[in-house]
């Protein structure tokens, strides 16, 4: 178990949530599903930059995430920081976890690969897929109502 494991487990932990480890093989197929669905199958981590996408910086954006789907969903860390890949059984879990960890780079999606969220090291929420459309209407209301 690496260091960002170790870290959402303690975040688990003090949160009083679960969620189950997947191994390296599944992994491996999600990530790849991840970049053909996504990244055009290129397998060049951190993926979000070459994603078509919707973004927004915002240091609490990725508590949204837990508006758009109730869940199952798995969170992917880049392919060079962590080897395996874990899956809570609904977002308001993983948005608990992670609010008891560290901020990290992570990847957000639904078992059946249909949207990718990214909060990445810039604190930028990237949405993709059936995500994108979601989160540019959040930002336009909040645009709207800031003007």
């Amino acid at each position: 178990m690496g260091f960002l494991l170790e870290e959402l487990e303690n975040g688990a932990k003090l949160a009083s949530v679960a969620f189950q480890q997947i191994g390296r093989a599944e992994t491996d197929q999600l990530r790849q599903r991840i970049v053909d669905q996504f990244a055009d199958g290129k397998d060049e981590w951190p993926i979000w930059e070459d994603m078509d996408a919707t973004a927004i910086q915002d240091d609490d954006a990725w508590r949204w995430i837990a508006e758009f789907d109730e869940g199952p969903v798995f969170l992917v860390f880049n392919k060079h920081r962590e080897r395996h890949a874990v899956r809570f059984d609904n977002s308001a879990d993983l948005i608990r976890a992670l609010d008891e960890s560290a901020r990290f780079e992570f990847y957000i999606c639904d078992p059946a690969v249909t949207y990718l969220f990214c909060f990445n090291d810039h604190r930028y929420l990237v949405a993709a897929g059936r995500a994108k459309p979601w989160l540019q209407s959040r930002i336009d209301r909040a645009a709207q109502k800031g003007t």
